[in-house]
């Protein structure tokens, strides 16, 4: 009986490891998306910004591209906070 109940033991175990490491493979999984959905995020602001920075060269600025920026200009410094710097 000892030895069944060794084996029982040890199976236990390894189970309880098997979870363990599913569980850090999924966290790490799920901060990864996290990641990458606040970059697309970022990409879709900065794109946003250089639209409205554009218009406004070309003086074709509309009545709320200021406030607009200056919106886009808020979330990108979120971004950065929470992200680290943007890049090119």
């Amino acid at each position: 009986m000892p030895l069944l109940d060794r084996v029982k033991t040890q199976a236990k175990q390894v189970a309880d490891q098997v979870a363990h490491k599913a569980q850090e493979a999924s966290q790490a999984g799920q901060a990864k998306i996290e990641e990458l959905q606040a970059k697309r995020q970022a990409d879709a602001a900065l794109r946003r910004l250089g639209l409205l920075t554009y218009r406004a060269r070309q003086g074709r600025a509309e009545g709320d591209d200021e406030a607009e920026i200056q919106r886009t200009c808020d979330e990108l410094a979120t971004y950065e906070r929470e992200h680290g710097t943007l890049s090119a």
